[in-house]
């Protein structure tokens, strides 16, 4: 007689593998390096084929391919958006650095000067790994600022992307990691706090045993470990060139604004599934060869699922983007609303870095030209009637008022204040200085001399 009964029992697991990092890692690779990824994997992994391209794919390209010629009609360089603070320049641009892009971060999540003069003093000790390479009581005594506020600041810009920037040593940006990805693991948490000696020995029996588990528990907690980046800061430091590919197209269809990728160039991925069943079956009893079917197989379906996942997040954040900035994209640049990472990545459930990692180095066609998703965000400033106005559109603002200023009598930033004032828009001198430089725009005295 079969009886049937109901069993409760326990189960120590990972809930994060190295396939979700690496889908992470597919995250913020750029179009080009994604293309590079993929033709590599396919040279690499004999279980894993390139998928034709079907002809509804065909049709969609060679509409793209036809909207860019209509968007780059005329020629010249239309089509292409120019701005002092987001150059590109024909079809290159130059990566932006470590250091810029965290400034840049730093402006979407900063509230008050202090907090930003503090950040930028953090930002300027952090080295080319992304790492803090000045002690926080210096970071004190540079801006005159207590430690709890330096702090305060400091675990904001750890939470910036790349994830582990900011840290002070090795466990630290491991640990932020961690905590990005959302492991709550006390195997991982506990060799990052205090078994760092014995990971590097490879001694998982002695962690093991401190923890009360098996062995194969800490070796998956040492893979997920493994595929961490103790260098985040590399990422970002290339300077290398660049050709612009637009990743996304936002078109308007009927009364709608329709997102579309663009996967031109991107190879389609398919496991051969049937090949590995036949060299499974005439390898049955060689367990190494087996072994390694299985694992390429395996890979080979991990990368594809990885693949597919990047592009459903990268949709998802450039239609809350869309969402947002609707009138932008049906109107223009002078309808550009402020709009920060948080906005976003609270729109779709994710954490903050998972938007930065998709919009940095991503581009997307719109019917005024190609823009950089990071475009989108800037900060925000309360006019006198409480209304929020972009710090984007402040800056076009004073490039506009410069721009037609007397050749004779050149607009001073003082000037710049008092005729935004009467426009309800209240901002600071050195505000406008700041802008101004970030726009690459001479102080007064200088345009002056020129003008003369």
């Amino acid at each position: 007689m079969i009886e049937i009964k109901h069993e409760v029992s326990l189960r120590q697991q990972l809930e994060l593998t190295p396939q979700l990092i690496q889908a992470l890692r597919l995250l913020q690779l750029t179009r080009l390096e994604l293309e590079q990824e993929l033709k590599t994997e396919l040279e690499i992994n004999p279980f894993l084929e390139e998928e034709p391209m079907e002809q509804e794919s065909l049709d969609a390209e060679l509409e793209v391919n036809a909207y860019n010629d209509r968007t780059s009609a005329g020629g010249g360089e239309k089509g292409i958006v120019k701005r002092e603070e987001d150059p590109i320049e024909n079809t290159a641009h130059r990566e932006m650095g470590l250091h810029d892009y965290l400034l840049w971060q730093l402006g979407l999540s900063m509230n008050t000067e202090q907090e930003i003069q503090i950040g930028e003093a953090i930002i300027g000790n952090i080295n080319d790994e992304g790492y803090l390479s000045s002690p926080v009581e210096d970071i004190v005594t540079f801006t005159g600022s207590n430690t709890e506020d330096v702090q305060k600041v400091l675990a904001q810009i750890q939470d910036f992307d790349p994830s582990g920037v900011g840290a002070r040593d090795l466990k630290e940006c491991l640990q932020i990691q961690v905590r990005h990805l959302g492991i709550d693991d006390p195997v991982i948490n506990g060799i990052l706090t205090d078994h760092m000696n014995e990971l590097e020995k490879r001694d998982y029996s002695s962690i093991a045993k401190t923890f009360d588990v098996n062995v194969e528990l800490v070796t998956a907690a040492a893979n997920i470990i493994k595929h961490l980046n103790p260098k985040p800061g590399n990422t970002y430091s290339s300077g290398e060139e660049n050709y612009i590919v637009p990743d996304v197209m936002v078109t308007k269809v009927g009364e709608k604004l329709v997102v579309e990728l663009i996967e031109e160039g991107v190879p389609r991925l398919k496991a051969a599934d049937y090949y590995a069943k036949k060299l499974l079956d005439q390898t049955s009893d060689n367990d190494i060869a087996k072994k390694f079917i299985r694992d390429k197989l395996q890979g080979a379906r991990w990368l594809i699922k990885a693949v597919e996942q990047r592009k459903n997040t990268i949709k998802k954040v450039v239609q809350a983007i869309v969402e947002r900035q609707k009138s932008f994209f049906e109107y223009g640049e002078q309808y550009f609303e402020p709009m920060v990472l948080k906005d976003v990545a609270n729109d779709i459930g994710v954490h903050e870095t998972t938007v930065g990692r998709v919009t940095n180095g991503k581009y997307v066609q719109t019917q005024w030209g190609i823009y950089e998703l990071k475009y989108f965000f800037s900060p925000s400033l309360k006019t006198d009637n409480g209304d929020l106005l972009s710090t984007k559109l402040v800056k076009q603002k004073i490039k506009e008022l410069i721009d037609n200023e007397s050749h004779s009598a050149p607009l001073s930033d003082t000037d710049i204040v008092r005729v935004l004032k009467t426009e309800g828009i209240n901002i600071a001198r050195r505000t406008v200085a700041k802008y101004r430089e970030i726009m690459n725009i001479s102080p007064v005295h200088i345009r002056r001399v020129k003008a003369s």
